[in-house]
């Protein structure tokens, strides 16, 4: 059964997978975390094969720049979140029957590794460092976004491996709330770590390993999606062929759906249909110093 063709310059919907769910309890990596460390839990996410969430646990550190103030600390705090996001990838990977039906190919663990698509985004979506960390493949709609792209936005996306070289070359840089991004990356690229070239690199292998490994079939999907609205398909000689439109699909309705079905977060749900979910035991308090956050350089002060 050949996987679905590339979605671009139309993207894949409708029915919801049928993929295997990896155990029947939430993943609670937060719970059990040692004081201090990065919180990781992962999902089988409804735009990647899974998709870890984690953030700094230790320090208050509102983006990636303030990493800057202390470059070789920086170093730790990404080896840390890293560290753990993996271990909460694993727990997917290591699941035969996850495994198999949403990678194409045999790919080894440390295949896969080499693969995540890893970023911090600025401005951030949380008041809070986190990392985007996705493993490919992408869903058909979130690799469609990605391909006119709507995702990894250059000038927002910065690659951890940009951000490792930056920080590698142990240069401090002052940062306040108000420090303009462009004049980071303009600097840095002064010292030869140019913004551009390693976005580039980054976007490019981020499409092409969501290619390499997707491994969607035809009979995953009822529909294909162009320009808001739905059409019936075949597939001949390995390409889609847009069928007749269908009547009455909401495009954003159908996604809704296929994100509650695919994801992996929250299981097993409520008699609501809500996800469930367990916390942090012992919390840090929002404050500085016993119990709370310690400081990080730079951000509490002028």
């Amino acid at each position: 059964r050949p996987p679905m063709p590339p979605p671009a310059p139309r993207a894949a919907a409708g029915r919801r997978r049928r993929m295997p769910r990896q155990g029947a309890e939430p993943l609670a990596g937060e719970a059990a975390r040692p004081e201090g460390a990065s919180a990781a839990a992962a999902s089988a996410a409804a735009s990647a094969a899974a998709e870890p969430v984690a953030e700094q646990a230790k320090h208050y550190i509102p983006d990636w720049r303030f990493l800057l103030t202390d470059p070789l600390e920086g170093l730790k705090v990404i080896d840390q979140i890293e560290e753990e996001c993996w271990a909460a990838t694993l727990e997917f990977f290591r699941d035969e029957k996850f495994r198999t039906a949403i990678f194409k190919g045999g790919i080894t663990e440390e295949e896969l590794k080499g693969k995540v698509i890893k970023s911090f985004n600025f401005p951030p979506s949380q008041f809070q460092l986190h990392i985007q960390w996705l493993v490919p493949p992408l869903t058909p709609f979130q690799h469609f976004m990605a391909e006119i792209r709507n995702h990894f936005h250059e000038d927002r996306a910065f690659p951890i491996a940009y951000v490792r070289k930056v920080l590698e070359l142990n240069k401090p840089y002052k940062v306040c709330k108000d420090t303009p991004i462009e004049e980071i990356v303009a600097y840095y690229d002064g010292l030869g770590i140019n913004y551009k070239q390693h976005w580039n690199e980054f976007y490019q292998k981020s499409l092409a390993d969501s290619m390499q490994l997707a491994n969607w079939r035809p009979e995953d999907f009822e529909y294909v999606v162009e320009d808001g609205k739905a059409y019936n398909f075949s597939v001949e000689g390995g390409q889609v062929v847009k069928g007749a439109q269908v009547e009455g699909f909401v495009a954003s309705d159908v996604q809704k759906l296929d994100c509650a079905a695919i994801q992996n977060y929250g299981r097993p749900y409520d008699g609501g249909g809500r996800p469930s979910g367990t916390y942090v035991q012992t919390p840090l308090k929002p404050k500085l110093g016993p119990g709370g956050y310690e400081a990080w350089p730079g951000v509490f002060s002028d």
